[in-house]
């Protein structure tokens, strides 16, 4: 168990590790976007396709104020 801690701590370390946020509403939008500033690759994923596509276009959601969350934000949101 000591081995798998040590390559997670390594990879957070390193910034190496790649992260997955499942839904991007008011809590995973955010999560990502503070995980992709942070130095991850970061895949965000979200079954409501018109809230990925608002994302893409840099529009608010209902729930989120994207704009400004992703002005240079490299994480990738993709519908589920």
């Amino acid at each position: 168990m000591s081995d798998i801690r040590s390559a997670l701590e390594q990879k957070l370390t390193e910034r190496s590790a790649k992260v997955a946020i499942l839904g991007q509403g008011y809590v995973g939008l955010p999560l990502a976007v503070v995980f992709a500033e942070a130095g991850f690759e970061v895949t965000g994923i979200d079954p409501d396709t018109r809230k990925v596509a608002a994302i893409h276009a840099g529009e608010s959601t209902r729930s989120t104020p994207t704009k400004p969350l992703l002005a240079s934000c490299p994480a990738k949101i993709w519908p589920a």
